[in-house]
């Protein structure tokens, strides 16, 4: 299978990788570019710092230019420079709008990072491979972890069940929903154990396609940014695990590394621990359709929805117990004009509702809502300008 690629050339076999990486960042974009341009769109730059200034329009095209540019020559260059260069770029993107911080975009830029540092050596390269190959399996890990929860069996199982033809609001079929966290966490672990792999690369290949059809247009029609993500992850872990992979070893003791080849591994297993404290950021720990992350609201009065784009119109919803006026729900807002989710932390909500308290809208017809999740219970917080 795969024999015109040379794929037990371990070089074949890397040089896959990272092309697959960038050409599957790449069509990422093109499926949400108004999120990587800060023109056209309603939804304002997030950026990481307050003093950071916002690049006009123009310098925007040509940093994401020099960034698709440089990643695909990087495709076919093995020049470091090139890499520090597409790297570079992204990196200021991301610190010009945290809406960009997606755990798609996320992921590519760990995988990438160790390339960086990849040399002629067959050792190097088998550091690289085996790096990735605990990337990934942290992602199945913390993605499975997060779902251990009762708004997950409440909300997203419930509605793939509904979408299945089946009744999801039963107790039976809601406990049943626990099977799918307990082999998402399964997966990332016996990916790591050669003795099962086989069984945790088929099992993963089989996640991704029932994702795909989930998330189609012939099942719930949702979320297409991640398209290309689950069809890149297909052909990673092929690349990772598959094909003769007891060649590709994953025990840290057998490999040479270097302390920044490890730094990526660090960020997938050990710093997703601090979400739970309030640490670290839910995408960063990828709490993936976990139903953990906080949804943010913005609700004003009726006699001053006058003062805000009309084309807020297209995000109104209905919150039980609030009325008088309109409510803008922030993620459907988001979905719509960027194609991404709203990035689910409360500094990038606070930052947003700036924005709003510029309107001249009166501080008492101006609400800001954060549908809080935890310990099996939800519940809205509230904050207005002052």
């Amino acid at each position: 299978m795969l024999n015109w690629f040379h794929l037990d050339d371990l070089y074949q076999r890397v040089k896959l990788i990272k092309v697959s990486v960038l050409i599957a960042f790449v069509i990422g974009i093109l499926f949400s570019q108004k999120l990587w341009l800060n023109t056209g769109r309603l939804l304002p730059n997030l950026e990481l710092f307050d003093s950071m200034p916002i690049l006009s329009y123009q310098f925007d095209r040509i940093l994401l230019l020099l960034f698709v540019v440089a990643g695909l020559i990087w495709v076919f260059s093995e020049r470091r420079i090139i890499g520090w260069i597409t790297i570079i770029a992204l990196i200021i993107m991301l610190l010009q709008d945290q809406m960009r911080w997606q755990p798609w975009v996320y992921l590519y830029l760990l995988m990438l990072i160790p390339f960086l540092f990849i040399s002629n050596r067959n050792i190097d390269r088998i550091a690289i491979l085996t790096t990735l190959q605990w990337i990934i399996a942290g992602v199945y890990f913390w993605s499975g972890v997060h779902k251990l929860n009762q708004s997950f069996l409440d909300i997203t199982f419930s509605q793939m069940t509904n979408v299945l033809g089946l009744n999801g609001n039963t107790h039976s079929w809601k406990k049943l929903g626990y099977i799918i966290p307990i082999i998402e966490l399964s997966m990332g672990l016996t990916l790591l154990i050669p003795r099962f792999r086989r069984v945790g690369l088929y099992t993963a290949i089989l996640t991704h396609i029932i994702i795909l059809f989930y998330l189609s247009p012939v099942a719930l029609n949702h979320n297409s940014v991640v398209y290309p993500w689950n069809v890149a992850m297909i052909v990673l872990l092929y690349l990772l695990f598959g094909d003769r992979p007891q060649k590709i070893p994953v025990t840290v003791s057998k490999v040479n590394f270097n302390l920044l080849k490890l730094v990526p591994v660090l960020f997938v297993w050990v710093f997703p621990i601090f979400n739970f404290f309030g640490y670290w950021d839910h995408y960063l720990s990828f709490s993936l359709y976990s139903d953990k992350t906080p949804k943010f609201y913005i609700a004003i009065e009726a006699n001053e929805i006058h003062k805000i784009d009309k084309r807020f119109e297209n995000y109104f919803a209905k919150i039980e117990g609030l009325q008088g006026g309109q409510i803008i729900d922030v993620d459907k807002w988001a979905y719509s004009e960027l194609n991404v989710p709203f990035y689910p932390e409360m500094r990038l909500f606070r930052k947003l509702s700036s924005n709003f308290c510029r309107l001249d809208i009166d501080d008492n017809k101006l609400l800001f809502l954060e549908l809080v999740r935890s310990n099996n219970k939800s519940h809205y917080a509230k904050f207005n300008c002052h």
